[in-house]
C-alpha cells in the first residue's frame, strides 16, 4: 500500500475502522510521506481514540468525522471493518473515472460487484 500511495498527489487519508489491524494500516501508509492529515470513522467512536493516537506518533493530525465527510474529503480511504456501510461515500473523480454503469473489478476473486459492502 505505501509504495502505491507514494505516486499519488494525495494528502488527506481516510481510514475506515479503528481495531487493531487498523494501526499497521496507517502506519504503512503514512511512510509514504504523502498524507498531511488523517480522517477516521467507526461504527464505535470511542475506539477512535487508539487510531488518533498512532496518528499523532506518526505527525499526523486526525480527525474523527462522519463517513459522509471521511468520503467528500479523503484522497485515499482504507476500509479496515466488517462493518457494513454504502459505497454511496465515495466521491467520483479521476480516481473513479470508470464509464457510468460498469462494474469495478474485484481483483482478489475475479470476479465484479457493483456495490461495496
Amino acid at each position: 500500500m505505501a509504495r502505491r500511495a507514494g505516486h499519488l498527489a494525495a494528502e488527506v487519508l481516510g481510514m475506515i475502522g479503528a481495531g487493531h489491524q487498523a494501526q499497521f494500516q496507517l502506519r504503512s501508509a503514512a511512510a509514504s510521506g504523502r498524507f498531511t492529515r488523517v480522517l477516521g470513522w467507526n461504527p464505535h467512536p470511542e475506539m477512535l481514540a487508539r487510531l488518533g493516537e498512532t496518528a499523532a506518533e506518526l505527525g499526523l493530525p486526525f480527525e474523527a468525522v462522519e463517513l459522509d465527510r471521511l468520503g467528500a474529503e479523503a484522497d485515499v480511504i482504507i476500509s479496515i471493518t466488517s462493518a457494513r456501510f454504502s459505497g454511496a461515500i465515495l466521491r467520483s473523480g479521476p480516481a473513479n473515472s470508470r464509464p457510468p454503469g460498469r462494474p469495478r473489478r474485484d481483483r482478489m476473486r475475479g470476479k465484479s460487484s457493483r456495490s461495496v459492502s
